[in-house]
């Protein structure tokens, strides 16, 4: 367990109740995107990453909306403490840097999408630090203001999906065909509000009428898809997802309109 170290009130202490992999594992804080900034104190006793050799200490960082955001760290003694730092989503490294900010601050700014991330506040030297220093940590941007990479949008309109309420409807010829794959197709939006592993089933009242097909997306980028997952003909999608807006799409394995109208039922259950 890291030391945890003085903080304003402008931290939220807690622990992240979900498990991270050992490189992003320690989180002991959040912080808020606009909130101005959080000083903490970088001290001796900081935890050790073996991989790297370098102290550090985790912060998750809750993001809303999508849009451009800048992380700075900022150091009140460059001799004692060069900042450097890292950004994790699940587990995986976004992102590093060193001096983004000037000597010897560091500064990280990119797109991000809604969902939690973790920010390691650490140190460019290796072994533990010499002398307690002073840091500022500060989110801001966001909004939907920035660059936003190509595939990235606004989620297609349609019903909101509950967690655990199954949804009836018919898979119609007048359904829209996706000139991508020549499938027809519906969307609907989910909203997690909480990270953990979902499945999503999609059920076809007629397998002679309609092979269900399902396909997941977030802000318009595919992240999965599945054919008879829920066994022929029916289709599931099991995954980790973290906080944030979904589309997940009903669709047909079959290319081209669908000739007989047919019942599907779609749900959302948490595992």
């Amino acid at each position: 367990m890291p030391h945890r170290g003085p903080m304003t009130l402008l931290v939220v202490l807690g622990l992240i109740s979900w498990s991270l992999p050992a490189q992003a594992q320690y989180v002991q804080s959040t912080i808020f995107a606009n909130s101005g900034p959080m000083t903490g104190y970088f001290t001796p006793q900081f935890q050790i990453d073996p991989s790297s050799g370098r102290p550090y200490a985790d912060y998750a960082l809750n993001i809303n909306a999508p849009g451009s955001y800048t992380i700075d760290l900022i150091s009140s003694s460059s001799s004692a403490y060069d900042p450097y730092l890292v950004l994790y989503q699940n587990g995986m490294q976004l992102e590093s840097n060193d001096d983004g900010g000037g000597y010897p601050n560091s500064q990280i700014t990119r797109f991000l999408a809604p969902g939690t991330y973790v920010v390691r506040v650490s140190s460019f030297r290796r072994g533990p630090v010499s002398v307690p220093t002073a840091f500022t940590l500060s989110v801001s941007g966001g909004g939907g203001g920035g660059f936003v990479p190509a595939g990235y949008g606004t989620p297609p309109g349609g019903q909101m999906l509950m967690i655990g309420s199954p949804i009836s409807g018919i898979f119609l010829p007048s359904f829209p065909v996706n000139p991508v794959d020549s499938r027809p197709y519906m969307d609907y939006t989910i909203n997690i509000q909480y990270p953990g592993n979902y499945q999503i089933d999609l059920f076809s009242a007629n397998a002679s009428g309609y092979d269900p097909y399902l396909v997941l997306l977030q802000y318009g980028t595919e992240i999965d898809r599945n054919d008879d997952g829920g066994g022929y003909p029916n289709s599931r999608i099991s995954r980790f997802l973290g906080p944030g807006v979904y589309t997940v799409r009903v669709s047909s394995f079959r290319h081209g309109p669908i000739s007989i109208p047919t019942a599907f039922t779609l749900t959302t259950v948490q595992r």
